[in-house]
């Protein structure tokens, strides 16, 4: 009898930069896929989606159609503009 396997949660960034401190500690790995953006550890998926509607549509709708199988969320973080030098904290 074969194990069932965790669900993994699907992390979205517009950005690279957003996500460089989830890239960096949870160690992500590049995974092979038709467009570059796409990473994995071993219990999710992160994915860059590009600035913009359309971007994030199309990237979205080819990742959770290729793993639905081992997607159970999708959750999607950012820091909305926030990388801007002009932006402060306080």
């Amino acid at each position: 009898m074969q194990a069932k396997q965790t669900a993994k949660a699907l992390l979205t960034f517009a950005h690279r930069g957003e996500a460089q401190a989830f890239l960096r500690q949870r160690n992500f790995r590049p995974r092979t896929f038709y467009f570059e953006g796409l990473y994995e550890n071993d219990s999710e998926l992160l994915l860059l989606t590009g600035e913009g509607l359309q971007s994030t549509a199309e990237r979205l709708a080819a990742v959770c159609g290729a793993f639905r199988e081992e997607v159970g969320s999708v959750v999607n973080l950012g820091i909305a503009g926030s990388l801007a030098p002009h932006c402060l904290p306080g």
